[in-house]
């Protein structure tokens, strides 16, 4: 059985730290062939999504099964934010494009401001720049409630230098043929947020460009150190128990992986990959190697 899941129910039932409630449902469970994998997108659904939203509806009935290609279907999406704090103002951008490539740009504002001019200096350069890219913009994202709605017409707008950057701003949109503003919430903006308070922080004295690596495995550790001091130690009891908790492999005898699964969630591994046992009274005993002793 697999078991698709977003939470750790591995290490939950695996563990002897918690209440007996989950150590007893975790020896119950244990007795069954359960592997629990992260759940992924589910194309099958975004294959749906995307035909629906992108079939022409003025074809003909027997022409409407077929699909454009993504190069005339999909549009470019533009996701903006402007921070405001005591150490300067900041832009960020990200502009997508059809193949999925992203645009980032981090601006970082000259002259005092509030956070609502922010936002819209970020909406107007960003539609500058996708004007020059001759971009076919769809969509715009942005998490300031008043500019989204002040450029819809749900909100008034009487202050007259707010009036002139909405002025500009719709004189912009009118540059597509069909682009729309819309609202997003924080946590999806993430992207553009990031870029605008990294402008609205550095030093305005510096231009820099930062790149971004990847660090897969730590700097130290017992990865790099093991090469120093081997200690091959033969098979013992503990050596299932560990294969199991650790990389999830069971003896090929069924008998002896059915037992393996059920004493399984007595057991705990450490970080250094220590063998524990957790006793009736409450404290951890380690579970020793016999050649060790």
């Amino acid at each position: 059985m697999v078991v698709l899941t977003e939470h750790p129910l591995k290490a939950l039932l695996r563990s002897a730290d918690f209440s007996r409630c989950i150590t007893k449902w975790g020896a119950q469970l244990g007795a069954y062939d359960i592997k629990y994998q992260p759940r992924t997108s589910i194309k099958g659904q975004v294959l749906v999504d995307f035909i629906a939203e992108f079939t022409p509806m003025d074809r003909e009935p027997s022409e409407r099964n077929q699909v454009l290609p993504i190069q005339q279907t999909t549009k470019w999406k533009l996701y903006i934010d402007g921070a405001s704090n005591s150490r300067g103002l900041g832009l960020g951008i990200v502009l997508t494009a059809p193949q999925g490539q992203l645009m980032e740009q981090a601006v970082r504002l000259g002259f005092l401001a509030s956070n609502n001019v922010a936002e819209y200096e970020a909406l107007l350069h960003s539609l500058r720049n996708a004007i020059a890219l001759s971009a076919d913009l769809h969509h715009v994202y942005c998490d300031s409630q008043l500019a989204v709605n002040q450029i819809s017409g749900e909100y008034a707008t009487k202050d007259d230098n707010m009036l002139a950057y909405l002025v500009e701003a719709k004189r912009l949109l009118r540059e597509f043929k069909s682009v729309q503003v819309d609202p997003v919430s924080k946590d999806l903006n993430g992207h553009a947020n990031s870029l605008a308070s990294l402008a609205s922080d550095v030093t305005p004295e510096l231009r820099r460009i930062i790149s971004v690596s990847v660090q897969d495995f730590p700097s130290v550790g017992r990865e790099i150190n093991s090469g120093v001091c081997t200690n091959n130690q033969a098979a013992s009891w503990m050596s299932p128990i560990l294969a199991y908790l650790k990389n999830d492999e069971l003896p090929e005898e069924r008998r002896e992986a059915d037992r393996i699964r059920r004493i399984a969630p007595r057991y705990w591994v450490s970080r250094d990959g220590h063998l524990y046992r957790k006793s009736h009274s409450g404290p951890y005993f380690r579970c020793v190697h016999p050649d060790t002793v």
